[in-house]
């Protein structure tokens, strides 16, 4: 499993450098299985970006942010801008 987390972690970093490059977010969160530490190897990486930065519809923030996640980096990103995630919760 080392050289699995190696290899998220390395997805991780790189994407958070992107999208800390392109969308100055607010804040980045880690949500589900990897941030109660019960993954396995089928589980993707639960993000969340709140950014002003976002597209505004649905469809271009989804295109956006997958984008920046690198091929097989099991990466599943929502974003949300500030209001809209405050709004959320």
């Amino acid at each position: 499993m080392t050289k699995y987390l190696r290899k998220i972690n390395n997805g991780i970093k790189k994407f958070c450098k992107k999208v800390v490059r392109e969308l100055h977010p607010e804040c980045i969160i880690l949500y589900g299985s990897f941030s109660r530490r019960d993954f396995n190897e089928r589980s993707d990486v639960d993000i969340i970006v709140i950014s002003s930065k976002l597209p505004k519809t649905y469809l271009k923030r989804a295109e956006k942010l997958f984008s920046m996640v690198e091929t097989l980096d099991p990466i599943e990103p929502f974003g949300f801008t500030p209001n809209e995630f405050v709004t959320m919760i």
